[in-house]
């Protein structure tokens, strides 16, 4: 991308944090194809070398942490027509898998997104919660599309986290008991919801390094990995998000090394936009 590109994009980015309802974090995630990763050790050890040499030469001081990966399920539900994902809303359960038998934890992370377009429309999604504590964060979310205006396309997340024990909530109903605004998307609330396209997720997730854009702005890694039931590789992510708001030089720098990262990911690219994008379609996936 053109560095004027890249300019324009920190301060439309940075202009943000001005608004109404500023994003608390900013995301970078570019996705990677999951043959890659058939020995998730070589692919991750080669695609962390990548993302060194990358950081070197755009002046990114590297911090490296402990290679220790962590394991768990996903799974991303919706209704036989996809109704929530129509709607905007996307309802993912996440689990620790833990010890050496990778048994589930018995606490799982329920996590209720809005995605928009617009800062504001994303700030409008109701993610009300009944019953439990919640923490809600409002995100940008920033990814590489080759065919977008600069290679960048930006998309703001509202979120919401609860987390308690795990268990089969097969009607909309059931779930409007901790995300009341469900009941609002005009869905019957005895509507069927279930895994999305039958899959059930095992992610592997290592976080090897701090990535220092000076200024305090130190984002942490990601290197994950998807894999079927059957243990066969689906999708790959790298990706690291810092707090807002930053100093624009700050900001620059990390957008550059995004941007550097995904020109040098030549043969490593998935095109899907997002991990939910991938989910949604790997039915059709060949």
């Amino acid at each position: 991308m053109h560095r004027a590109a890249s300019v324009l994009l920190a301060l439309t980015l940075s202009g943000l944090a001005g608004a109404a309802e500023a994003p608390t974090s900013r995301e970078f995630k570019l996705l990677l194809q999951g043959e890659r990763f058939a020995s998730w050790e070589d692919g991750a050890g080669a695609y962390w070398a990548l993302v060194r040499q990358v950081a070197w030469a755009q002046g990114v001081d590297v911090r490296a942490l402990p290679w220790e990966a962590r394991a768990r399920q996903v799974v991303f539900l919706d209704t036989p027509d996809h109704a929530l994902r129509a709607a905007g809303y996307s309802l993912r359960v996440r689990t620790d898998q833990i010890g050496r038998d990778q048994r589930l934890d018995e606490v799982s992370e329920y996590a209720l997104k809005y995605r928009a377009l617009s800062l504001e429309g994303a700030a409008a999604g109701d993610l009300r919660t009944r019953r439990f504590p919640a923490d809600r964060e409002l995100e940008e979310d920033v990814s590489y599309a080759p065919a977008a205006v600069g290679h960048i396309k930006t998309v703001y997340a509202a979120r919401t986290l609860i987390e308690t024990d795990w268990s089969v909530r097969p009607r909309l109903g059931a779930w409007a008991r901790y995300f009341p605004g469900l009941l609002e998307l005009g869905i019957p609330p005895e509507t069927a919801v279930g895994p999305v396209n039958g899959v059930v997720v095992h992610e592997v997730k290592v976080s090897p390094a701090r990535l220092d854009f000076g200024g305090g702005v130190v984002a942490k890694l990601d290197l994950t990995l998807w894999t079927d039931q059957q243990d066969r590789p689906m999708i790959g992510e790298v990706s690291f998000d810092h707090a807002l708001p930053v100093e624009p030089w700050a900001e620059q720098l990390a957008v550059d090394f995004f941007t550097a990262l995904a020109e040098e990911s030549d043969g490593w690219l998935e095109t899907s936009a997002t991990k939910t994008a991938f989910t949604y379609g790997a039915v059709e996936r060949p």
